[in-house]
């Protein structure tokens, strides 16, 4: 299922919960797990679930060009969106996160 990029954000208000963007969904598990370890309350969304994108750190960038466009006059909303390019993060998965220290992930991104 495809979402409207306006409509994350929305939702993002009404749920008090923040979408973080990122480039693909081998990135999800990885900002997931970053999140829980800070005790961070948002919820990770891959670029392509959004309708007219792909994967992709361009797509992330677009998508946060189109969101500063919707939010521009609502102050409120910006603290709702944010988008995420890194890096590969499988290089650092080793097919799995539990062997990778907290320290060692928050020193390579």
């Amino acid at each position: 299922m495809r979402y409207d990029l306006e409509e994350t954000i929305i939702a993002g208000l009404m749920c008090n919960k923040p979408v973080v963007i990122v480039e693909g969904q081998d990135d999800i598990k990885f900002y997931d797990n970053i999140a829980t370890l800070n005790d961070l309350n948002v919820d990770i969304c891959a670029v392509e679930t959004i309708e007219g994108y792909a994967e992709g750190c361009e797509q992330v960038i677009n998508a946060m060009t189109q969101a500063e466009s919707l939010i521009h006059n609502d102050d409120s909303l910006k603290m709702y969106i944010m988008g995420i390019i890194d890096r590969d993060v499988r290089q650092y998965l080793n097919l799995s996160l539990i062997h990778i220290s907290e320290p060692t992930r928050h020193a390579q991104i």
